[in-house]
């Protein structure tokens, strides 16, 4: 679910990507079935999205860009929160409708605001750049890697989206390689939803 628009129905195990990962808390418990969630939120004002990219760094401006369908109907609202932070969450929505805790995965304060019109339709996106910053230490091994490059040794690895790993963390590709993060992009929408992963260095 992509605030509230369907994404996903993937079943546990049904995929490279899908298993739990017993090593963090709650994820130990979730039931057969999972649907992922997506949630845009900024300041206290949930806003619906229908894609958003994200770049998350250990050092320097981080950013946060969404796209908003009908955008007209949110454009007087989002102008009373600028300056305020958006949030994206995900989560998932379990088969018996129980939903588990929504994590922040990126972050910055909401700076600019444009309008798109066509014949039959309107969106705003909405984007800003901020210090994101991350006081845990964590391991994480990738899952669903699609792809990666090594260039001047730093790898960049395209992989499902972790919950929990952040910029400043431990990465454990596929292949085994540890590495340690200094960047992830984000890119989700109503289809598709994926993370490139840069190695400190």
């Amino acid at each position: 679910m992509l605030n509230s628009q369907p994404l996903n129905t993937a079943v546990l195990n049904g995929g490279a990507d899908s298993g739990p990962d017993l090593g963090s808390d709650w994820e130990r418990y979730a039931p057969i079935e999972r649907q992922t969630i997506y949630v845009l939120d900024v300041g206290e004002t949930r806003i619906p999205i229908s894609s958003v990219q994200a770049t998350m760094r250990t050092t320097g401006q981080s950013y946060l860009q969404a796209v908003i369908p009908s955008g007209n109907a949110w454009a007087a609202t989002l102008e009373g929160l600028r300056g305020q932070v958006m949030q994206l969450r995900k989560g998932y929505r379990y088969k018996d409708g129980s939903l588990s805790p929504l994590e922040i995965i990126a972050a910055a304060p909401f700076d600019n605001a444009r309008g798109d019109h066509g014949p039959t339709s309107d969106s705003l996106t909405i984007s800003g750049y901020g210090a994101f910053t991350v006081v845990t230490t964590l391991e994480r091994t990738l899952r669903a890697v699609r792809y990666r490059s090594l260039q001047d040794g730093v790898r960049r690895v395209r992989a499902g989206v972790d919950l929990f790993l952040r910029p400043g963390h431990t990465a454990i590709d596929s292949d085994g390689t540890v590495f340690p993060v200094a960047t992830i992009q984000y890119f989700i929408n109503g289809q598709t939803e994926f993370m490139e992963v840069l190695e400190d260095g």
